[in-house]
């Protein structure tokens, strides 16, 4: 068995002995070398999984492979606009999105880890003879469990995401703000890491003029995540998109109450115990609120006569 690794991986995979391992460097040159080699060493008949989600250029089902693509990120299915990226993600994405429909009939096979996410591939691969079969397995790393996980309550709420634009931090924050102004300041635990550090600095600034209870613990590690899994309340997910939302899962796992956006990635993972609108900040102070059993400050209605009522206070106020 041949694998073919980013060598950038290097640190944080535990490959088998018998497995022989070549290491590529970074680099798209060095990636299409690498998958050259690969295909001029391919047996009639051999099975290839890829794991990083695009189908590769020089192989196909039609030289005698069995051809796997592993597909992770939703950004590569969908259509929407890349704006919010920085330039260098948004051409790679850009360039990574138009390989996907160019070879997706190339792949005998691709697997993906949710029901949404096998209908959205599906209607992108379109109604054609060869069109590859698609399998939902969702995979989730077994090493969090609730044998591991002692709870106590140092966070209210934890939100294990990277600064990518889709994970919705700056809109998570003005929930915050809503919250604080309707009385009630929960904290939060955030884990951005090195590469967030812009976005970090924004949000820091906003969080102290504001008084906000919300930290940033830095990137973690899987046990140090798994412990503040166990000092938190619970999991707060308000990402718009996802192929699947690992922490979701990981949080069904463990027991952890979940408040998510009502979107067909967060029902494919779990029943969230409260569900808002994403795109909507006060939708997700809400969801908080009844969660919290805070209510939704709702006002009374008027009638007709108190609406005229305080119509005429406020004009004879003014006479």
């Amino acid at each position: 068995m041949i694998a073919v690794f980013d060598e950038r991986a290097k640190a944080n995979l535990s490959v088998p002995e018998e497995i022989h391992v070549e290491w590529v460097p970074p680099g798209l040159l060095n990636r299409l070398r690498a998958e050259w080699r690969l295909g001029a060493a391919l047996r009639s008949g051999a099975r290839v999984l890829c794991f990083h989600g695009v189908p590769p250029l020089f192989l196909n089902e039609a030289s005698g492979s069995k051809l796997t693509v592993f597909l992770q990120n939703r950004l590569l299915v969908e259509s929407g606009s890349l704006r919010d990226y920085p330039i260098l993600t948004r051409l790679r994405l850009e360039v990574e999105r138009w390989l996907l429909r160019r070879r997706v009939h190339s792949v005998g096979e691709i697997i993906v880890q949710g029901p949404s996410m096998k209908r959205a591939l599906a209607v992108l691969a379109g109604a054609v003879a060869h069109r590859p079969r698609i399998h939902v397995r969702p995979l989730v790393p077994n090493d969090i469990s609730v044998s591991a996980v002692t709870f106590g309550r140092a966070f209210d709420f934890v939100y294990p995401a990277d600064g990518e634009p889709h994970k919705n931090h700056a809109r998570l924050v003005e929930a915050w703000e809503l919250l604080k102004e309707g009385g009630c300041r929960p904290s939060l635990a955030l884990t951005l890491g090195s590469k967030d550090q812009e976005l970090w600095a924004r949000l820091k600034v906003r969080i102290e003029n504001t008084g906000l209870g919300i930290v940033n613990l830095g990137a973690l590690s899987r046990q140090q995540l798994a412990e503040v899994y166990g000092e938190s309340g619970a999991l707060i997910y308000p990402s718009t998109t996802e192929s699947f939302g690992l922490p979701l899962a990981e949080a069904r796992a463990i027991g952890l109450p979940v408040i998510a956006g009502e979107l067909d990635y967060v029902r494919d993972v779990c029943d969230p115990v409260q569900t808002f609108d994403p795109t909507s900040s006060l939708s997700i102070a809400r969801a908080i609120n009844r969660y919290l059993r805070r209510g939704d400050c709702l006002r009374e209605f008027e009638t007709p006569e108190g609406f005229w009522k305080a119509l005429s206070v406020d004009v004879e106020g003014v006479s």
